[in-house]
C-alpha cells in the first residue's frame, strides 16, 4: 500500500515538471523588439504552444492540486491501536505500518517536502 501512496506524488510532479518547462521554453523562445516592447516568435516551439499556455498550464496545477493534497493528507493521517503493551500509532491507511517506521518514513518526508 505504501508503493501505490507513492506513485499517487507522480502525476502532479510531473503535471509541475511538465509545467516549467513548457513556461521556460515558451519564455526563452521569445525576444524582445529592439525598437519595441513586444516580443516576437523566433522558434517553431513558441508558434506551436501560443501565447496562452501560462494559462493552461496554471489551470493544470490548479487541479492536480487537489490530488497532492488529498495524497499528502493519507500519509500523514494515524491512528492510535490500544493493546495490552500500551498504545501503539498505525497509518491510518494501512494499519499493518507503524506510523513513521520503515516506507512510512520515507513517504513522510516526501509529503513534508
Amino acid at each position: 500500500d505504501a508503493d501505490k501512496v507513492g506513485l499517487q506524488f507522480v502525476f502532479p510532479a510531473y503535471i509541475l515538471i511538465l509545467t516549467i518547462t513548457v513556461i521556460g521554453v515558451c519564455h526563452y523562445c521569445l525576444q524582445r523588439s529592439p525598437t519595441t516592447s513586444t516580443r516576437t516568435c523566433v522558434n517553431k516551439v513558441t508558434i506551436i504552444i501560443g501565447q496562452r499556455a501560462v494559462g493552461v498550464l496554471s489551470t493544470l496545477i490548479y487541479l492536480s492540486y487537489s490530488k497532492l493534497l488529498r495524497t499528502v493528507i493519507d500519509v500523514l493521517t494515524y491512528s492510535t491501536v490500544q493493546l495490552p503493551r500500551g498504545d501503539v500509532y498505525v497509518w491510518f491507511y494501512d494499519g499493518n505500518v507503524e506510523y513513521l517506521q520503515g516506507k512510512h518514513a520515507v513517504l513522510f518526508v516526501v509529503a513534508m517536502v
